[in-house]
């Protein structure tokens, strides 16, 4: 082989080595760019990963600081309202010195005021002219009168009035009810004499205290939270030997005249195409399971308000099915309670607080820590309150059944829908076991229940009609452990249930408990008959018509 012919195999050679390499580095840049997305992930993966457990670390860490603060905390009257905006007990300990503002004005009794504020029934200025009238007389001695006299003609030329609100401490006093009796002495017949006596029905024939007494008790325990040994207290003060056992005994007792209102209101609400379901944890003393339960059935906003409360022991589905037993309409708005899917014929409707909830927690905790955490948090969040955005301009538009259905299904749908691929690619990135991948496993696992709300235009977004009424449970939810039972805790919802529900139609609360313990005495109400159920529905609820105008708020 000569050497030009060495040369050319040389260089075919060294052609073909560079052209494996350039494939090679070819073949190697493809695969990378391939890679380059799912390398990205993973990086993000790693990184949420390792904010995951930086993130458990702070939950854990505030879950400790909440329990010592609860525990060892000092409990004086100086508390953070901020921090701790649901302790009842505690902001009504410092309620005066936690609202007072000495710049707040005081309110002005101005006819001018009362004419334009005339359409609002929450103004202060206009209960005013409602209220019983005293007038304090201030004028000059008659002394004062006698020395001016002397250097002119004293004219009476009209008063400078000034009105406040005052206030008369509760006033006890012994109702006596004599029963006039007769005897009938025949004209013709001295022996066939007959005795005639009038029949009036009392309620709490047994008790010592009247319907007005045991109507102030329940005003006391369940409007105002104050505990009946605190009640206790207070009547011994005024020199009254009544115990917490007997005050026990009358709430309960007082059940008696309000349980057949409450199944009336319970039959009505099934009547509802849509109601609001909610539950909470109470503890029962004398009641080994530590999970009971008082269940909420809420009417929607565009039927007459009912609110009615329910004591379980458990959670469990057989509660549900009872309780919508008869329902005839079709949707339940609830917080993702798996048992009312198993209820046929019903639609269960989910609450999209409860999914921007799950983000918002988590998003306290991973501001300015946790980018990733942060970064995710953040797009969910604007997601949502898109969709808020949206039902806004409804109400603001006050916008009908119909047109708030067709609106909903043109734009909320299309956020949703990118919602739903925002929610599918965020969970490739973090743990299920992680804080983070449950919030993002709630909203994907349910997000046909959470777009239900655009199944009619009725619906409302949220649940929050519920929970805004559970909250009186949860504010006094001491206080109604009265008896240690279940009995206590089954009166106690039959109770709230008639109470809010008068609030809710405006009416005065005190006095309709006296209306109806007082009408209801007449009725055998171990054996009421259909007539009687329809008397009770037509004059005693708190929806109905023919209630007298005084217990009616105006």
């Amino acid at each position: 082989m000569n050497e030009g012919d060495f040369m050319s195999l040389m260089e075919n050679e060294i052609i073909k080595k560079q052209e494996e390499i350039i494939n090679t580095l070819r073949m190697e840049l493809t695969t990378a760019k391939n890679n380059e997305n799912i390398n990205l992930k993973r990086a993000l993966a790693a990184e949420a990963l390792l904010e995951d457990k930086n993130a458990q670390i702070d939950y854990l860490k505030l879950e400790v600081a909440m329990l010592q603060n609860k525990k060892y905390g000092k409990s004086s009257d100086k508390v953070d309202l901020d921090k701790y905006p649901n302790l009842f007990n505690f902001e009504t300990f410092n309620e005066a010195e936690a609202t007072a503002d000495t710049n707040e004005p005081e309110p002005e009794y101005e006819e001018k005021v009362i004419k334009v504020r005339k359409n609002k029934n929450k103004n202060l200025i206009n209960r005013l002219e409602n209220l019983e009238e005293y007038v304090i007389e201030h004028d000059l001695t008659n002394e004062e009168k006698d020395e001016l006299s002397t250097k002119g003609k004293l004219v009476y030329i009209g008063s400078t009035d000034t009105n406040k609100i005052a206030y008369r401490p509760a006033k006890y006093y012994k109702e006596v009810h004599k029963y006039h009796k007769y005897k009938l002495i025949p004209f013709d017949n001295d022996d066939n004499e007959t005795f005639h006596q009038v029949k009036y029905d009392l309620a709490f024939p047994k008790a010592m205290a009247s319907s007005s007494l045991i109507s102030n008790v329940i005003v006391e325990k369940y409007l105002k939270a104050v505990p009946l040994d605190r009640q206790e207290k207070l009547l011994h003060n005024q020199m009254f030997d009544i115990s917490k056992t007997n005050l026990s005994n009358w709430v309960i007792e007082s059940c008696n005249y309000l349980k057949p209102i409450f199944n009336i209101m319970h039959n009505d609400i099934l009547n509802f195409d849509i109601v609001y379901m909610d539950e909470t944890v109470v503890e029962v003393i004398k009641n080994p399971n530590s999970t009971c339960r008082i269940w909420e059935m809420v009417s929607p906003k565009y039927e007459k308000p009912i609110i009615l409360y329910f004591f379980k022991e458990t959670r469990e589905y057989q509660h549900a099915k009872e309780l919508l037993n008869g329902f005839k309409g079709k949707y339940v708005q609830s917080d993702a309670y798996g048992a009312y899917d198993k209820i046929d014929g019903v639609i269960d409707v989910l609450c999209w607080a409860h999914a921007k909830r799950k983000f918002t927690d988590i998003f306290k905790v991973a501001k300015g820590k946790h980018k990733v955490h942060e970064s995710y948090c953040s797009k969910a969040i604007k997601y949502i309150d898109s969709l808020y955005h949206v039902e806004h301009e409804l109400d603001r538009m006050n916008a009908s059944d119909e047109e708030r259905y067709l609106v909903r299904n043109e734009k909320s749908k299309k956020i949703i829908d990118e919602y739903h691929n925002f929610l599918k690619e965020a969970y490739e990135i973090f743990s299920s076991s992680s804080k983070m991948g449950q919030a993002i496993f709630y909203s994907l696992n349910n997000i046909s229940k959470l777009s239900n709300y655009l199944l009619d235009g009725r619906l409302e977004i949220d649940n929050n009609r519920a929970e805004r009424n559970i909250k009186p449970f949860v504010i006094g939810r001491k206080n109604w452990l009265f008896s240690y039972s279940d009995v206590g805790a089954d009166s106690s919802a039959t109770i709230y249930s008639v109470v809010n529900t008068a609030i809710e139609n405006h009416i005065k609360v005190f006095e309709y408990l006296i209306y109806v313990f007082d009408n209801m005495a007449k009725y055998n109400l171990d054996n009421l008959t259909e007539k009687d159920k329809l008397e009770i529905k037509d004059k005693l609820l708190p929806y109905s018509p023919n209630l007298p105008e005084y217990l009616k708020v105006k």
